[in-house]
């Protein structure tokens, strides 16, 4: 009950802040949540008809969502690396920094997370990473080739063999093909 009540009080005076400023200040706020709401309608499109209705070629789709992910990567990494002397040299005195510092690496994470989902196409598709599970969206001609390629009979090779042969049905198969 404690832990309700101190949250119920956060909001509150969170949402007290955020409230009062000036007409310049509820401008911004205004112009960032109208931009906010045009990208959550623009990744909707995308949810509905693909990527292509971004009209990003793969590799630039591609290339703008595994940047960002790497940004990402990089910011949660440069927090930890702020956190972590506080924890190590035990100074109680860094303590607002830590708390900023482990936000920004929490916020940072969801959104390479996010970056992830997006550049799959969606969060419905992303049960086709599970192996044995997921259709892999290999091309099988150039994958394959590299296992006819080698010529030796190694463990990694046969399994390669067996998931991009006899793991999908004949139809997709023939599809790829």
């Amino acid at each position: 009950m404690e832990t309700f009540r101190a949250f119920r009080s956060m909001v509150r005076d969170s949402l007290g802040h955020i409230t009062h400023g000036s007409k310049v200040y509820h401008l911004w706020m205004f112009l960032l949540t109208v931009v906010m709401l045009i990208g959550m309608y623009a990744y909707y499109i995308q949810l509905e008809q693909g990527l292509s209705a971004t009209g990003m070629t793969d590799r630039v789709s591609w290339g703008l969502y595994i940047s960002n992910f790497t940004f990402l990567v990089g910011v949660a990494a440069a927090a930890v690396m702020l956190v972590m002397p506080t924890y190590v040299l035990h100074d109680i005195d860094f303590k607002q920094a830590v708390l900023i510092g482990e936000g920004l690496a929490v916020a940072a994470l969801i959104m390479c997370l996010a970056f992830i989902v997006a550049d799959l196409g969606g969060p419905a598709v992303a049960w086709h990473l599970i192996p044995f599970i997921g259709v892999f969206n290999f091309p099988l001609y150039h994958m394959s080739g590299i296992v006819y390629s080698k010529g030796n009979n190694s463990n990694l090779a046969n399994l390669f063999f067996y998931i991009t042969h006899y793991s999908y049905s004949d139809s997709v198969v023939e599809e790829q093909y």
